[in-house]
């Protein structure tokens, strides 16, 4: 955290170097399209910055599972509260035709994306057992605890999972990411954090096909005959990567 005298010696700073710069950019410049105009200046310093921000779980989040839909190219991909600017942007670049499902509006018309508000925890626009691939990535770990509108229901998570399990059809396929811990955990009204066990056991009527995890900027492909253990040696806040198929 930079003190009050920190930030004034970069103010500082940044005014003794536009100055030099605005100079010697006049003594250069032999371009008559982009002269300097001193009423258009606008002190942009980012040099001290990374090259770019990346999150470490959506970012990588976002490219493991556009990736793994992309290969199994569904006819048509839902998905329930996942990033429009990260993740849906990825499998409409991909041409995968993608219905978004929250219940929030979306005020925007994008090609390739449909929208139907709804609340998960029950899905009524959607017929059971139809769909062949869905998604949720972080944000079945918010459901009811109203931080997105939602009504306060301590048992969202689970009318949810269920609501999916409904829909999805046999054989059909569901991506889900939720931060993961060695414990169950509540942190009112942000988020919650499961077990991955108590994930496959709500999700009764699916088989886990697959289960990876983010851990320092690496995704971690877990062998499933080590599940349990694995589940034991996680930290108190992971981000999960699980593929299920419908039986």
């Amino acid at each position: 955290m930079k003190s009050i005298l920190d930030k004034i010696k970069i103010r500082v700073s940044n005014r003794i170097r536009r100055r030099k710069d605005i100079a010697r950019y006049i003594r250069l410049s032999t371009d008559e399209v982009f002269s300097i105009d001193r009423d258009r200046i606008i002190t942009v310093y980012e040099d001290a910055e990374n090259a770019g921000f990346i999150d470490e779980h959506y970012f990588l989040m976002d490219i493991y599972f556009s990736r793994l839909i992309r290969k199994n190219a569904p006819r048509t991909h839902y998905d329930i509260g996942s990033r429009v600017d990260g993740f849906i942007a990825q499998l409409l670049s991909a041409d995968i035709p993608v219905t978004m499902l929250d219940i929030r509006p979306l005020p925007v018309s994008i090609d390739g994306l449909s929208f139907i508000q709804t609340d998960a925890t029950m899905l009524k626009e959607i017929p059971d057992n139809s769909l062949e691939s869905i998604s949720s990535l972080h944000a079945i770990e918010h459901f009811g605890l109203g931080r997105y509108g939602d009504l306060i229901d301590p048992d969202a998570w689970k009318k949810a999972l269920s609501s999916i399990q409904n829909k999805v059809k046999t054989g059909g396929l569901f991506y889900l990411a939720v931060p993961v811990g060695r414990d169950n955990a509540l942190y009112f009204n942000a988020h919650r954090v499961f077990d991955p066990r108590t994930i496959v056991e709500q999700l009764s009527e699916m088989e886990l096909v697959s289960f990876s995890y983010i851990k320092n900027y690496d995704v971690i492909a877990v062998d499933l005959n080590r599940f349990g253990a694995v589940c034991d040696e996680l930290d108190k806040y992971e981000c999960g990567l699980f593929c299920f198929e419908k039986r």
